[in-house]
């Protein structure tokens, strides 16, 4: 039987490189990167109210943001994100905000042009790293900024696509940075450039960098910004990479879209390799146990095992599915049940399967396309029309708790929530709401 725990142990926690059994009550805490401590999307908050009032959890406050759909990272206190003022702005902002009052305690303009045929979705798309004394973003345009947590400082930049040949897909750069040690690692996209691709600004500069300075995974000092190695030529979109431990090593797990890959973290050499061409992953990695790892491209779910330590191939694929694709929303596993929320063009469907077979054990309607997280036994989920609902998933189906509707919900939705003890924070398009779900 396949079964997940809070915090799944074969998982480092990127941001302090630590196993994590060690991971320390502050940081449990916090929620420092994407996807929260672990990057699993599960929160170690208990005491959750088991419903919520007819008006919704209580606001705590309420302000206006901007546009795009950078998740909120928090640290001692301190709210971290980034948006966009308007679709007609050709800037984006970085933001430290007081996690108790919504206020302000810094604001940094970059500026951050958009394709006149792209304003849609301007972004920016990437969500935070908060790190030591450091706050890493990650641009629509995939400009790298490392900001003094503190003062907002800019201590060091890299535009990865005029540097480094990064390549920055239609709806812009959406790979979130993960760190390592000493350093910051960032997914980076192609060296090589298809003519079928759309011949944007971006794609003449990234096309234009010398072969021998373009790389597709890059590692930097946090602190001086430096380069400490770049590797590889594949093309990744929208991605985002786990740190795992296999065979005693730390290993950077990326799904690039000639499949999944293990890399070493230290020096960015190629550890393994499954090859699944020509299918686009979005959602990020998730290891359900120690030797267990499902993976999702749009069109297909697959849950992998992994070899026993020394035995190749690394990884074997126990099922797939066509029934799983994933689109944008990472899922979440509890007890013995997937919970998955499809949406692009397989539609609007919440699914519930069997993580040891793969097959669907149920379905719910009525939800759009949601972004999920975790804590004890309840799901929290945003959809992507501002619907927050609180639910409990299980093998007999998924219960509905108590759900509220954004006031003032100002267009399609992407931002995953963020959950700190017992406070939400919830960003639509022009606003952020922090509620209390204690």
């Amino acid at each position: 039987m396949i079964r997940v725990h809070s915090l799944g142990i074969s998982v480092l926690v990127g941001t302090c490189l630590v196993a994590l059994p060690a991971v320390t009550a502050a940081t449990q805490a916090d929620w420092p990167q994407w996807g929260g401590p672990a990057r699993n999307f599960v929160a170690e908050s208990t005491g959750l109210a088991h419903a919520w009032p007819e008006d919704g959890p209580p606001r705590l406050w309420t302000r206006q943001l901007g546009d795009g759909f950078a998740s909120v990272v928090v640290d001692s206190g301190v709210l971290y994100t980034m948006y966009r003022k308007d679709k007609s702005e050709d800037h984006e902002y970085a933001i430290a905000l007081d996690a108790a009052t919504g206020k302000t305690i810094w604001e940094q303009k970059a500026p951050s042009p958009l394709p006149d045929d792209e304003r849609q979705f301007p972004g920016p798309h990437a969500t935070p790293l908060v790190c030591g004394e450091y706050v890493f973003t990650v641009g629509r345009n995939a400009v790298l900024r490392c900001w003094d947590k503190h003062s907002g400082r800019l201590h060091w930049q890299h535009d990865l696509v005029a540097e480094f040949g990064a390549f920055v897909p239609v709806w812009g750069y959406a790979s979130s940075p993960i760190a390592y040690g000493d350093t910051v690692i960032v997914l980076v996209g192609a060296q090589k450039y298809d003519s079928r691709e759309r011949a944007d600004e971006s794609l003449a500069v990234a096309a234009a960098v010398p072969m021998e300075k373009r790389a597709s995974l890059l590692a930097f000092s946090q602190s001086s910004g430096s380069v400490v190695w770049k590797q590889h030529n594949l093309r990744t979109k929208y991605t985002s990479p786990i740190l795992i431990q296999r065979d005693g090593k730390d290993q950077l797990l990326i799904t690039p879209l000639r499949g999944i890959m293990g890399i070493d973290p230290v020096g960015g050499d190629l550890l393994w390799e499954y090859p699944i061409p020509g299918e686009a992953h979005v959602m990020t990695p998730l290891m359900v146990d120690r030797d267990t790892l499902f993976c999702a491209s749009t069109r297909t779910g697959r849950l992998f095992k992994f070899a026993p330590q020394g035995q190749v191939p690394t990884l074997e694929k126990l099922w797939e599915s066509k029934k799983l694709g994933v689109h944008v929303s990472t899922p979440v596993l509890y007890e013995d049940v997937f919970v998955i929320s499809k949406g692009g063009e397989q539609g609007s469907l919440l699914v519930g399967a069997d993580p040891e077979t793969g097959k669907r054990i149920w379905t719910h309607r009525g939800l759009a396309e949601a972004k999920m997280i975790h804590a004890g036994d309840k799901t929290i989920m945003l959809d992507e029309r501002g619907r927050l609902v609180m639910a409990e998933a299980t093998i007999q189906g998924l219960t509905i708790l108590s759900q509220w509707q954004l006031p003032e919900w100002s267009g399609e939705i992407h931002c995953v929530p963020t959950l700190v003890d017992k406070t939400l924070y919830v960003r639509d398009r022009t606003q952020l709401i922090a509620l209390d779900l204690g």
